[in-house]
């Protein structure tokens, strides 16, 4: 009996998981954009599972999703009593936390208004 390549591919990565997924790594690596592509695809195709995967994901993490959520309105709340205004207008109402980079670090936030903070991603959105 002759062997598919997916069979073949399958039996292999179950053998091998670490070569595989560095194997892998190394051509997502080096195809960013077709691997982009594909996912947007299978996510389109695939929409039940997506949500599916966000439901487990979530029931999963759930502790930790809250700790982190806890820490984050810590620290909103204590930037907001330190530093009390827009830093690009110096509005006091309705303000927000802007992350330059992603991190939930002090100085990769910006306190904002809802107005400031709307121009700020509207600038960013521009740039793409």
């Amino acid at each position: 009996m002759t062997l598919s390549n997916a069979e073949k591919t399958r039996r292999y990565r179950e053998k091998h998981p670490e070569r595989a997924k560095e194997s892998y790594e190394k051509w997502k690596a080096k195809n960013p954009e077709y691997f982009k592509n594909y996912c947007k695809q299978w996510r389109q195709k695939n929409k039940e599972k997506v949500k599916d995967y966000g439901k487990k994901y979530l029931e999963l993490n759930r502790e930790n999703n809250k700790l982190r959520c806890l820490a984050y309105r810590k620290l909103r709340e204590q930037i907001i009593n330190e530093r009390k205004k827009c830093e690009e207008c110096g509005s006091e109402e309705n303000l927000h936390l802007h992350h330059i980079q992603y991190k939930n670090e002090r100085e990769f936030l910006k306190l904002l208004c809802a107005k400031c903070h709307r121009r700020e991603h509207e600038k960013t959105r521009n740039i793409k």
